[in-house]
């Protein structure tokens, strides 16, 4: 089975962040593009970008977009096995080593976008006081998330060409 297909990568432009409670639309899609522009610095490698690139693309296989913390509330050990399976096959497809989904740098950045788009573009409040904190090293990486976040509008480049053209920044 292929996995990186147009197809796939057009469904994560359909699927909605913060289960549709947005200020104007933004997508999965839009979360993996913005955090992969704002926060490169945070990015050591073309493979971590790559790795970024594909983070999320499980969730237009299993189950859409849930939040870390409602992630680690609700879904059960069958979901991560899930998830886990279908990363597999993706990083042999990507070429990525096996531990990828698991890097530091993945969960640095999503923590990152998670906040920013909470204080940018939801419209309600999701997170728990714990979960807004945030390591002091990584507060003007949020400040870049937040303005990228905040002028991004996505709408205006079709979704598979927008996600080759970083794809090609990172081969």
């Amino acid at each position: 089975m292929i996995i990186i297909t147009p197809e796939r990568i057009r469904a994560l432009s359909n699927i909605s962040r913060w289960y549709g409670w947005v200020k104007r639309p933004f997508s999965v899609l839009d979360h993996t593009l913005v955090g992969f522009y704002a926060c490169q610095s945070a990015m050591t490698s073309k493979e971590q970008a790559r790795a970024w690139l594909l983070h999320d693309m499980h969730e237009t296989h299993i189950m859409g977009d849930v939040s870390t913390p409602d992630k680690n509330r609700y879904l059960t050990l069958d979901y991560d096995v899930e998830v886990r399976e279908f990363d597999e096959m993706l990083c042999d497809e990507a070429g990525l080593g096996t531990d990828w989904r698991d890097g530091a740098h993945i969960k640095r950045i999503d923590r990152v976008m998670l906040l920013a788009e909470h204080e940018t573009i939801v419209s309600g409040t999701f997170l728990s006081e714990s979960d807004m904190k945030l390591p002091s090293n990584d507060i003007q990486l949020l400040a870049e998330a937040q303005h990228m976040t905040q002028i991004h509008s996505g709408c205006d480049v079709d979704p598979v060409k927008r996600w080759s053209m970083a794809w090609q920044e990172c081969i």
